[in-house]
C-alpha cells in the first residue's frame, strides 16, 4: 500500500441472515452468537452477515453491537445490520455529518441463506480454552469459580450492566468468588451509575474499575489476574489460555447475568430465577 497507493480486496461472498422472535429473558447477544457458532459456523467463514426479518427490531443497539463484535471468533469478515428507527435514535446525539441508510441491492445474491428463530436460542457457555467448545449452561451449572467477570468490548455496555444489576440487586457475592466490573466506556459508566447500577455492583461486593478492557486481557493490570488452577466464568471476548493470567487457569464465557449468578453463588449458574425485578434508581 505505501509503495503503490492501491491494496487489492477480494469481494467477499454474503450470508443472508434472517432473525425472527424475540430473545428469551435473560438472555443477550452472547447466547445468540455462540449458537450461530454452534449451528452455523461453516456457513459464515470468510463471509459478509448481511441481518434481516422482523427479529432485528426486537434487538437494542448495544445487543446488535455485541453480536457484531463477535465476527471475528465466528470467522466472517464482519457483520451488517439494516438501518431502522432504533439506530436512527442512536446515531442523532452522536453523529457529525449527514447520513442515510443503504439497503441491498434488488436481486441481491448470496452464498447462503439462514433463518434464525431468536426464542429459540438457549443459554450457552463457551470454554474451556476454546471459543468453539460450545455447550448448555445446564452442562456445566455447578462447576466452582474463584473469580467472575462482567465487562470488555463483547459485554461490558449498559443493556449487560443492567441485566447483571438486576440479578445482583439485594443480593452479596460468595466470599470466595473474586468479582469485577468493568463498564465499556465512562459514557457507560455515567449513564449506569445515574441509574443505580454501579451502586448495585458496590452493594454486593463486586470491585467496579475505570471504563475500558479490564480484565478481558491480561496486559491491562486489572485486578483480576487468574492464578494456577483458578477457574473464571466472565462475559468477555476470549477464553484462549492465558488470557487473563495463568495459562493453567480455565476461563468461561457466558452472559452478564449468568457470571453474576455465579459470583453468588461461587459455582456457574442459572440465573433465571434471580431474575424477578428491575433494579431501583439510587438518588
Amino acid at each position: 500500500v505505501l509503495a503503490l497507493g492501491t491494496a487489492l480486496v477480494v469481494v467477499p461472498e454474503a450470508v443472508d441472515v434472517e432473525l425472527v422472535g424475540t430473545l428469551p429473558e435473560g438472555l443477550t447477544s452472547k447466547d445468540l452468537t455462540f449458537h450461530m457458532h454452534a449451528h452455523h459456523g461453516d456457513d459464515m467463514l470468510g463471509r459478509v452477515l448481511e441481518f434481516r426479518g422482523p427479529g432485528v427490531a426486537t434487538l437494542s443497539v448495544d445487543q446488535r453491537l455485541g453480536i457484531a463484535n463477535a465476527s471475528n471468533n465466528l470467522g466472517a469478515l464482519t457483520m451488517i445490520f439494516p438501518g431502522d428507527d432504533t439506530l436512527a435514535a442512536y446515531l442523532e446525539p452522536r453523529v457529525r455529518a449527514p447520513y442515510e441508510f443503504v439497503e441491498p441491492d434488488a436481486g441481491a445474491t448470496y452464498a447462503a441463506r439462514l433463518r434464525i428463530d431468536l426464542g429459540e436460542v438457549q443459554p450457552l457457555v463457551s470454554g474451556p480454552d476454546a471459543i468453539e467448545k460450545i455447550c448448555a449452561l445446564g452442562d456445566v451449572i455447578g462447576l466452582p469459580v474463584a473469580a467472575a467477570y462482567i465487562g470488555s468490548c463483547s459485554a461490558g455496555r449498559l443493556d449487560d450492566l443492567r441485566l447483571a444489576a438486576l440479578v445482583l440487586e439485594g443480593r452479596k457475592i460468595d466470599p470466595s468468588v473474586r468479582f469485577v466490573v468493568t463498564p465499556i466506556s465512562s459514557e457507560v459508566m455515567r449513564e449506569a451509575s445515574d441509574r443505580g447500577f454501579i451502586a448495585t455492583f458496590i452493594a454486593a461486593g463486586a470491585m467496579v474499575t475505570p471504563p475500558g478492557c479490564g480484565a478481558c486481557y491480561i496486559g491491562n493490570q486489572s485486578p483480576l489476574l487468574l492464578e494456577d488452577g483458578e477457574r473464571c466464568i466472565a462475559s468477555s471476548v476470549s477464553n484462549d489460555p492465558g488470557r487473563m493470567g495463568s495459562k493453567s487457569a480455565e476461563i468461561y464465557l457466558s452472559n452478564p447475568a449468568v457470571v453474576a449468578a455465579s459470583a453468588i453463588e461461587g459455582r456457574i449458574a442459572d440465573p433465571r430465577p434471580y431474575l424477578a425485578r428491575e433494579p431501583e434508581l439510587v438518588s
